[in-house]
């Protein structure tokens, strides 16, 4: 037994190809399947260490205590001494409750010794209802694939898993507004229409001829084509629920992002976090327009090729894709 600091990156999620869960008629016999990447920055970091009972301290303390509580009684261990250091935006689209709930769950049972697997912590704190991709960013990092529900499910398969390149570069805002917290998502995936089969088949097309193929070959300009198709499609699935083809508090980010000559662009999950993806031989420029034009000077923090600042359009990360998932020290 030992302390155990757990340190899990965010993830942009880029879409469910198939999302419809209400009575009545689907696309095919398989819910949901998602497409997303790891990214560097920010972070999810937690200290963990044996103790005769739980004490949880630092951010997001009543949230930690209930996942640690869920494993200390499912392993049946004792205790845990828990400081969390560092914390995602809640409710912003990155990832937030699956990246504290694993690295609470990884941290308790590393610390006692235990090598668990994380598709089956997830599984004890029920994560991965619709989407794995944070699971999966969480053990993996980089580019993921997840094959969603079908009748014989117990958890969303792993489809595609590749290295993304780390020299494209991610712009992601992420605005003061929250969009839904777990409940609300799962009454809004109950209300969902059911799709029109045309935009699941164009969806699962963007990825399977489109996207997985452009990070093998590093093309990121037909990544960043069918990335933002892809959003488009998707967008066209939830518009009922968010209000358009993006959330009203994304939609003027998404094309101020646009105007900076983005690659590809998107809204991660249901937002209010957007994203933009640029070409390496752009970073130098835009570093310069977040120093000189966008960014608050006084907040901008460097550190391992992500920069951070905050602006009037809310905070921003310029950073790199994470292709080792969570680190364990």
């Amino acid at each position: 037994m030992t302390k155990i600091r757990v340190s899990a990156p965010a993830r942009i999620h880029m879409g469910i190809l198939n999302p419809s869960s209400s009575p009545g008629p689907s696309v095919g016999d398989r819910l949901y399947a998602a497409v997303g990447v790891g990214i560097a920055e920010p972070r999810t970091v937690v200290d963990v260490e044996p103790s005769d009972g739980l004490q949880v301290r630092g951010l997001s303390a009543d949230t930690s205590k209930s996942f640690a509580t869920k494993i200390l009684d499912h392993y049946k261990l004792n205790g845990a001494k828990i400081d969390v250091r560092s914390v995602l935006p809640r409710h912003a689209g990155l990832g937030s409750t699956t990246q504290l709930s694993l690295s609470i769950a990884t941290g308790i049972t590393k610390a006692y010794g235990l090598d668990i697997d994380t598709v089956e912590l997830a599984r004890v704190l029920g994560r991965g209802t619709q989407s794995a991709i944070g699971t999966y960013a969480f053990q993996h990092g980089g580019f993921i694939v997840d094959g969603g529900w079908g009748q014989d499910t117990t958890f969303p398969p792993l489809l595609v898993h590749y290295d993304f390149p780390e020299d494209w570069g991610f712009l992601i805002v992420i605005p003061k507004s929250r969009s839904f917290d777990e409940t609300e998502e799962l009454e809004v995936f109950e209300k969902l229409p059911t799709p029109h089969e045309k935009l699941v088949y164009e969806a699962c097309y963007r990825i399977l001829l489109g996207m997985a193929p452009a990070v093998v070959e590093k093309n990121i300009l037909a990544f960043g084509a069918n990335l933002t198709k892809l959003q488009e499609v998707v967008g066209a699935m939830f518009s009922q629920a968010q209000g358009g083809v993006f959330q009203p508090h994304s939609a003027p980010l998404i094309e101020k992002l646009r105007g900076m000559g983005a690659i590809g662009v998107g809204q991660s999950s249901w937002g209010p976090a957007v994203y933009a993806l640029f070409e390496p031989e752009k970073r130098e420029d835009i570093v310069k327009v977040l120093k000189e034009e966008i960014l608050y000077g006084d907040s901008i923090k460097e550190s391992g090729g992500t920069m951070y600042g905050v602006s009037d359009w809310g905070e921003m990360y310029f950073t790199h894709a994470d292709n080792n998932g969570a680190v364990v020290i």
